[in-house]
């Protein structure tokens, strides 16, 4: 349920908060929390490879795959338009909606190796944007 999603979710955001207070900032770390692209946000399913059927007129996936990732994620993206998670700046990345133009995935959830490459770049440029590292 739409419900039960938006608890995971603040579960999830809840976690981050405590891994980074209790966590990262007593002992020095910096902490990096990145959103991750999935196939079911943001993305033209009809380019996936990997779709096998329809179900109630749209491409799904191979296994049903998470649809309800996609509220998670249109939540999330909510949360950060309304500043919910400025406490996080800086910490956390969102590539919810980051894509290339070549073939994402090399079974139906895990990336192919440009899109990996592609998604490590970044993350570095936010790490070298945001002045993570020591000098």
């Amino acid at each position: 349920s739409d419900e039960s999603i938006k608890k995971a979710l603040d579960k999830l955001n809840y976690q981050r908060r405590v891994i980074k207070n209790e966590f990262c900032d007593k002992l020095g770390i910096v902490c990096l929390f990145v959103q991750q692209p999935i196939p079911v946000y943001h993305f033209d399913i009809k380019k996936h490879l990997y779709i096998n059927y329809k179900y109630k007129g749209k491409a799904k996936l191979a296994l049903g795959l998470i649809y309800n990732g996609s509220y998670g994620y249109e939540l999330f993206n909510r949360q950060i338009e309304n500043n919910e998670l400025s406490d996080l700046k800086g910490q956390l990345i969102n590539l919810s909606k980051f894509g290339i133009d070549a073939n994402q995935y090399v079974d139906t959830v895990h990336y192919s190796p440009k899109f990996n490459q592609a998604i490590a770049r970044e993350i570095f440029k936010f790490i070298d944007e945001n002045k993570l590292l020591p000098n």
